[in-house]
């Protein structure tokens, strides 16, 4: 992954960008899951560090899964908060 890709793009067109590939026979879990390691490389790159080429999708899946509900938690006791009832 390379967060300049864009402007690389620019200036040479015969660039491309690594895309992951989950091949699983659930097609459906094979996207999630691909979404999930592209979600964890944005993440670790948001943390300055590189992102790993072999990351595995079913740990990414499990992490995404966790960090999404600890979000959606905060955003109800957000809303429970802050609502006008």
């Amino acid at each position: 992954m390379n967060p300049a890709l864009p402007n690389d793009w620019e200036n040479d067109s015969t660039l491309s960008a690594h895309n992951p590939v989950v091949r699983w026979k659930d097609k459906t879990l094979s996207a999630v899951a691909t979404m999930a390691v592209i979600k964890r490389q944005l993440q670790r790159m948001g943390q300055g560090k590189s992102p790993k080429p072999n990351a595995s999708p079913i740990f990414s899946l499990i992490s995404d899964r966790i960090r999404i509900k600890k979000l959606t938690k905060r955003y109800h006791q957000y809303l429970n908060k802050y609502s006008t009832k």
